[in-house]
């Protein structure tokens, strides 16, 4: 609740897109659509009043995966073992990525071959609050015998909703709600 010299406001959360049926106990702040209202206590000089319900989205944040492919020992197949890094993760927060698959082009020795990671997923506690930018990256390599990897990086895209807000681990309600109390 917040004071002012109007009197208190109190703010109730709702999951969802109406303002009915039980109320958060804590302001959100994980991805996802909320609603909320605000109440102003009476005053000696207002009366009572109660905005009307305000639809809110949290956004899920965009990450960046970067996956890297070990080269490999000759073998007879084209399979790839693929390490995937995140950049863009909100400190303290639990989220990994790792890719379904990993394929080289061909099975033969040499350089510039295609290596594909693909399937590429988000796991952990807080992966519902984010998204990936791409989950299959190609990038040309080498199938040798050595132990050396090399990197693959997506180009990060990046989309806001005017008026919503998108995931950072913090209180994230952009809008205000407003409403008018009468003079007695």
């Amino acid at each position: 609740a917040t004071t002012n010299s109007n009197g208190t406001v109190t703010y109730t959360y709702y999951n969802g897109e109406s303002c009915e049926g039980t109320a958060l106990s804590s302001v959100p702040t994980n991805a996802g659509t909320y609603s909320v209202k605000a109440t102003v206590a009476a005053t000696t000089n207002y009366t009572a009043a109660t905005s009307s319900c305000v639809k809110h989205t949290i956004n899920t944040k965009s990450l960046t995966p970067t996956a890297t492919a070990s080269n490999k020992t000759f073998n007879g197949n084209t399979t790839a073992s693929c390490t995937i890094s995140l950049t863009g993760v909100v400190t303290g927060d639990t989220v990994t990525a790792s890719a379904g698959s990993g394929t080289f082009a061909d099975k033969n020795v040499g350089t510039g071959k295609k290596v594909t990671c693909s399937s590429i997923a988000l796991s952990g506690t807080s992966a519902s609050n984010y998204k990936l930018s791409s989950t299959s990256y190609t990038k040309t390599g080498e199938y040798t015998s050595s132990d050396q990897g090399y990197g693959l990086q997506s180009s990060e895209t990046r989309g806001y909703v005017s008026g919503d807000s998108t995931y950072n681990g913090n209180v994230a309600f952009s809008k205000s709600a407003y409403w008018h109390s009468s003079r007695l």
